[in-house]
């Protein structure tokens, strides 16, 4: 049976966002349910502040009414629920906290799924839950490497992740979050899903890939189209890749602090370096660079400091809970003569359900009308990636012989000359 690992650690996602800035206003009494800016209206200009709000702690960033859930706490179910309110205000009880729908087994109307693409990020990234009495753990090394291990080789995942970067004076924000479900089989995958939705605090854009037989379907294009053969699985997988932590050299890891719970569950923390998770999913530079592609502005990034991680692993040995969150300081290019320096946070929050059969994957209705993907535009970005300034990059052989696969070797070869480049 082929693992989750083996399927998603074959590619590295690409993904895109644009800069935001809003201002910070002075606030009185909220009057409206969901009103976080007490501006007397409830849009996203509330969930842009509400986002800032749970990003900072509440450190610095004003806001009223933001525990939606009325369950003590403000996290990232209240910018979840917020979302709903905002897209459905007539369907909401707003005194008690919302009871969250499970996800349908049966097929799921395409019609549905360009109106509420939000509507599968129904349950906030998960966070650690350590009792105060809690026993330490000595033998930490040996269940976070047998954790990694099992989750790496699960047949079935349902995986929710949060990805932000942003200015510690929250001038500048970027964050997605997304849900996936994967189903694997001898022969790979059988079916899989994610849903993504990115905001740079002032638009949303969702996405959404949903793979099987062999095919990837993208519902959400203004032409709902479809890829096929090895390029579809490497899209999928490319997508996916983000959302498995793996390949975690524990040898390198110090200074954890190991608690075990009274139901058996295990938390881990501790403080690192980039040297202790470099290589690993967890790499900081990596997650760095990965972040910095979003904010174009930014600019001179220094190295990662406050490296903190933290872990949940449940009393069958599986990790169901992974972040880490550091910072850095780099330089805003306000204009070819004008910068300024900026302190980045980075945080990135993965929860994994591994507990009980999963849910079947339902699929967008009316497959049969999906058009082809045009890959014309996108030949022309992959081979271009081949180039820098007119010669080879280095390792262009293995690259070639990689798109040649997922695209077609007349494809490329074709380009490359429609470019001007040279075999």
């Amino acid at each position: 049976m082929k693992s989750i690992k083996n399927l998603l650690l074959t590619a590295a996602a690409v993904v895109t966002a644009t800069v935001a800035a809003t201002a910070v206003i002075s606030f009185g009494v909220q009057a409206k349910y969901g009103d976080i800016n007490n501006d007397g209206n409830v849009d996203t200009a509330d969930l842009v502040r509400l986002m800032k709000y749970i990003a900072a702690d509440g450190d610095g960033v004003e806001a009223v009414g933001t525990d939606l859930n009325n369950d003590n706490i403000t996290d990232t179910r209240d910018l979840i629920r917020l979302m709903k309110y905002i897209a459905d205000p007539g369907a909401f009880d707003t005194d008690p906290p919302e009871t969250d729908p499970e996800e349908p087994e049966e097929t799921v109307a395409h019609e549905d799924e360009v109106e509420t693409p939000l509507t599968e990020m129904n349950s906030a990234v998960g966070r650690i839950e350590k009792e105060s009495d809690a026993a330490a753990v000595e033998n930490w090394k040996e269940i976070l490497d047998s954790a990694i291990e099992k989750t790496a080789n699960l047949e079935e995942a349902d995986i929710k992740a949060s990805r932000t970067l942003k200015s510690t004076d929250n001038s500048m924000i970027y964050e997605r979050i997304g849900n996936l479900k994967l189903r694997t089989s001898e022969d790979g995958i059988t079916r899989g899903k994610l849903r993504e939705s990115v905001s740079d605090g002032i638009d949303t854009v969702n996405s959404y890939i949903f793979y099987g037989a062999g095919k990837a379907y993208l519902p959400l294009l203004e032409d709902p189209s479809y890829i096929e053969g090895k390029l579809a699985g490497y899209k999928f997988k490319e997508m996916a890749s983000l959302y498995l932590p793996a390949d975690i050299n524990t040898s390198a890891l110090s200074g954890v602090c190991a608690n075990k719970n009274s139901d058996g569950s295990v938390t881990l923390s501790l403080s690192a370096d980039a040297g202790m998770l470099s290589g690993s999913s967890l790499d900081v530079i990596s997650l760095r660079t990965e972040g910095l592609t979003h904010l174009p502005k930014i600019e001179n990034p220094a190295d990662p400091t406050s490296i903190k991680l933290n872990c949940s692993i449940n009393k069958d040995g599986y990790i169901t809970y992974l972040d880490i969150e550091f910072s850095f300081g780099a330089t805003l290019r306000i204009d070819p003569s004008n910068t300024r320096q900026k302190t980045m946070s980075y945080k990135m929050a993965v929860s994994l359900d591994n507990a009980g059969e999963k849910i079947a994957i339902g699929e967008p209705a009316d497959l049969d009308s999906f058009i082809p993907y045009d890959i014309a535009d996108e030949l022309t970005e992959v081979v271009k990636s081949l180039y820098i300034n007119g010669s080879k990059i280095d390792g262009y052989d293995e690259k070639y012989q990689l798109l040649c696969e997922l695209y077609g070797k007349d494809n490329i070869d074709d380009t490359i000359s429609e470019l001007g480049y040279t075999l």
